[in-house]
């Protein structure tokens, strides 16, 4: 048995897997009925508590030669299986001098922003200079306080100058 009692206090140790949890405890007193007490303020149908392991997970979805159609943001989505998505952070690397973006200026120490996160689609407005390829890195942190460990990334070059053409005779 889990149990370990001492007078009026007993305790269990239980090793739970990942998910959400509502508890409940049934007292016996001898020669009376027994009762289940709910704790939490959640009613039973619902979870008071949640067992969440596993890392978050990120994607950058801004990828590739970049053109006109460039909306202004760089974007991607986070998804988590177990507690959900509390937020994302990027990091923007140029690759003509490897300076990391930190919200205001390029600088050579390596910086994570925050994004704009909705349902569970990120966004981060950012305007690229022309002609510039960037590396982009995504890091989700989940409800729980986990924080991914291994990153979104991929690249892209903003290139809006139409390629010159001369007729040919």
């Amino acid at each position: 048995s889990p149990f370990v009692s001492s007078g009026s206090i007993a305790e269990a140790q239980v090793t739970l897997p990942p998910g959400a949890y509502h508890w409940q405890v049934r007292a016996t007193a001898t020669g009376f009925q027994s009762a289940y007490v709910s704790f939490g303020a959640n009613p039973e149908s619902s979870s008071d508590f949640m067992i969440d392991l596993a890392e978050p997970n990120s994607t950058v979805s801004t990828a590739g030669p970049i053109g006109p159609g460039y909306g202004g943001s760089i974007l991607g989505t986070a998804s988590d299986a177990t507690s959900g998505v509390q937020a994302v952070e990027v990091r923007i690397q140029r690759t003509s001098d490897g300076l990391f973006w930190d919200g205001a200026a390029f600088q050579a120490a390596p910086a994570f922003v925050a994004t704009t996160l909705t349902g569970g689609n990120w966004s981060y407005a950012f305007g690229p200079v022309e002609g510039e390829s960037y590396a982009v890195s995504s890091r989700a942190t989940d409800l729980a306080g986990i924080v991914e460990t291994t990153l979104g990334s991929a690249t892209f070059l903003f290139d809006t100058i139409a390629p010159a053409s001369s007729p040919t005779t």
